[in-house]
């Protein structure tokens, strides 16, 4: 966008109209370490339909830079496949910082959203396998680099469902979620130190019990970072933004 307008400026300069190219829709897409593979696939994907894909990393920043250009109209829809913050924000992670606007509809606009629990398996905090913090000494942890990854208990779990939940009731009508029953991350693998379907089944009937009967909530028996959840991401927000459009 700010090179089309610098090459505006130019065309004005040497010539007395001139009109930029016909705007793709442009999506908006949320993601972080755990699951870039399948966020990368959600790109293609969408990409191929005809659609400008714009990242942001889930990291606090990242996720209220996008939620503050929705609230200014520049997406037509919102494919929020990493909402990690809010477990990180909970438990003063690495990716803390976000604001209330998280996860709330933009004002006055109509953006239809399509949230996936990605990262919601986990918070990240700076600590390695030599100095893991005695609160969390007795966790399922994930250790990658100077920051590692422990896996959330029941308490945290449900806390976190009930805030989506009540983010998700604001608009209804404009949001469906979507479910990857076989892990919310890299970690969160049947074969990955964070696996733990029991916890991940608690967050999804938490959910069902709070949010509003007339929002969607799909479940795959896929991983988050399955090749094929990440087309069934893609279909079903080409499908939402459609859909508004023909409102």
């Amino acid at each position: 966008m700010i090179l089309e307008k610098a090459a505006g400026a130019v065309c004005g300069m040497v010539r007395s109209r001139w009109k930029s190219k016909q705007k793709k829709k442009r999506i908006a897409l949320t993601f972080f370490g755990f699951i870039t593979k399948g966020a990368e696939e959600i790109k293609r994907s969408l990409e191929k339909m005809g659609y400008e894909v714009v990242s942001f990393h889930a990291n606090g920043t990242g996720g209220m830079a996008m939620e503050e250009l929705a609230r200014e109209g520049y997406f037509d829809g919102i494919l929020d496949f990493a909402i990690h913050e809010l477990a990180d924000e909970l438990m003063g992670g690495y990716c803390r910082g976000i604001g209330p606007q998280r996860l709330e509809p933009p004002p006055g606009r109509s953006v239809p959203r399509l949230v996936v629990p990605g990262g919601m398996d986990c918070a990240v905090l700076e600590f390695t396998r030599g100095s893991v913090p005695h609160e969390h000494k007795n966790r399922k942890i994930f250790f990658y680099d100077f920051r590692s990854a422990f896996r959330l208990n029941k308490k945290e779990t449900a806390t976190l469902a009930g805030q989506v939940a009540e983010k998700l009731r604001l608009e209804p009508r404009q949001v469906k979620v979507l479910i990857p029953k076989q892990g919310f991350s890299e970690a969160d693998h049947p074969h990955g130190p964070l696996f733990d379907p029991a916890m991940n089944d608690l967050f999804v009937r938490k959910l069902k019990k709070e949010l509003n009967p007339m929002l969607e909530i799909r479940e795959a028996d896929l991983h988050i970072n399955d090749a094929a959840f990440a087309r069934l991401a893609a279909e079903m927000m080409d499908a939402m933004v459609r859909a508004n459009t023909q409102r």
